[in-house]
């Protein structure tokens, strides 16, 4: 009930007149008054606790931190000075390094068993064992190499980056840095976002290398194939599409799992067990990101250059 200054006011009720109640800044307040009435006060009560243990308040929370830590990174990243960028060098030695040797042991052991022995015998069998070699390309750049690759990264530089970053808020090492008027995006966080992109870049390419190379010289003794003709049909597979398509898939991947990795490593609490959680969070998000955004990636790529699909050879 709204009334003027010259009526009588109501004992129990305190309201001020309202000259204008469609203004937008009235209906604010009058919207957030209601909020508020609704809540009750103090800072935290009891619907805000309620609220806040809910599933879907704790995924808003995630998406809402991590969208706001990508500006931070990306902001810094474009914007002088570039003093990140010797430590990101330095850091994707170190992410390249402790990757290599369980991606490529994981991916020839699944292309060579899958690609070589099992289906490279059906489809020579078939008559066409050419396409062998074409076929396990373009699954390695489309596919195999991509997932195989960014979801062993995530397990292992991505925990091992949410496991440090945990570790340095437990140890309050990060107030210390806003304390000091540190940067700790620029200084800390955006050297190892680009590490895992860069190292993530190197892996999968150097995958769909080292592998075409190892099914093409043991196609020779499981196959009977000569590595001469396995070569030109593998280049007449390529074209520009596929290596542009993959370079900018990876790319976006190697982002995701490096914000990821920063965003729960930075709101890790709780001690040790919070950093552990931190970490399983970490490698669950991250395969879960990696096969959703290939899977939309490659329908939309395929959607717009639908010459992509057709294997010359």
């Amino acid at each position: 009930m709204y009334c003027s200054a010259s009526e009588e006011e109501v004992p129990g009720w305190h309201v001020r007149p309202v000259e204008n109640f469609g203004d937008w800044k009235t209906m604010t307040a009058a919207i957030r008054l209601w909020i508020d009435s609704f809540r009750g006060t103090g800072g935290e009560t009891t619907l805000d606790r309620t609220i806040a243990r809910t599933t879907l308040y704790g995924l808003m929370e995630t998406l809402f931190d991590t969208v706001t830590l990508a500006g931070k990174i990306f902001r810094s990243i474009v914007t002088p000075p570039y003093s990140w960028i010797p430590e990101a060098i330095v850091e994707s030695s170190k992410v390249f390094r402790l990757a290599t040797f369980s991606v490529m042991f994981g991916s020839l052991v699944y292309v060579l068993a899958f690609g070589s022995v099992l289906f490279g015998q059906i489809i020579n069998e078939l008559g066409a064992g050419d396409r062998v070699g074409p076929g396990v390309y373009l699954g390695l750049l489309r596919e195999l190499g991509t997932w195989l690759t960014y979801m062993i990264l995530a397990g292992v530089a991505g925990s091992a980056l949410a496991a440090e970053l945990g570790a340095r808020v437990i140890r309050e090492e990060i107030a210390a840095m806003d304390v000091l008027g540190v940067d700790k995006i620029r200084t800390l966080i955006v050297p190892r976002f680009v590490a895992i992109i860069v190292a993530g870049l190197m892996l999968s390419f150097l995958v769909v290398l080292v592998n075409i190379a190892a099914v093409v010289f043991v196609n020779q003794f499981t196959l009977g194939l000569v590595p001469g003709t396995q070569r030109e049909s593998i280049f007449l597979a390529m074209n520009p599409y596929d290596l542009g398509a993959a370079f900018v898939k990876h790319t976006f991947l190697g982002a995701f799992v490096g914000l990821i990795a920063c965003q729960k490593g930075l709101s890790a609490s709780g001690g040790g067990e919070g950093v552990g959680r931190a970490v399983a969070q970490t490698v669950l998000i991250s395969f879960f990101g990696i096969w959703f955004i290939n899977s939309i990636f490659n329908i939309g790529f395929f959607s717009f250059f639908p010459q992509a699909i057709e294997v010359r050879g």
